[in-house]
């Protein structure tokens, strides 16, 4: 799981934790590169099966952005 999300672009790194449940498996995933007031991440749980199966998302600390941090629109050819 943890190669699979930072192999994304939009993804920088993450820390997984997966513990084991009674239908399964229970997974937390922290993002731990992302900085400043970025947007909440609005998980959509419909497709997950399972009787207990369900996502939440919670912002544990805010970072602070460098103070060289910049954006770059980089269009597709």
């Amino acid at each position: 799981m943890k190669n699979a999300l930072e192999s994304l672009v939009t993804i920088g790194t993450v820390d997984v934790i997966r513990t084991i449940n009674g239908n399964g498996f229970n997974w937390l995933i922290t993002f731990t590169s992302e900085l400043g007031n970025v947007p909440s991440i609005t998980p959509h749980d419909i497709q997950l099966t399972g009787p207990s199966a369900r996502m939440s998302s919670a912002t544990q600390r805010e970072g602070i952005a460098p103070l060289n941090w910049n954006t770059t629109i980089v269009s597709a050819l």
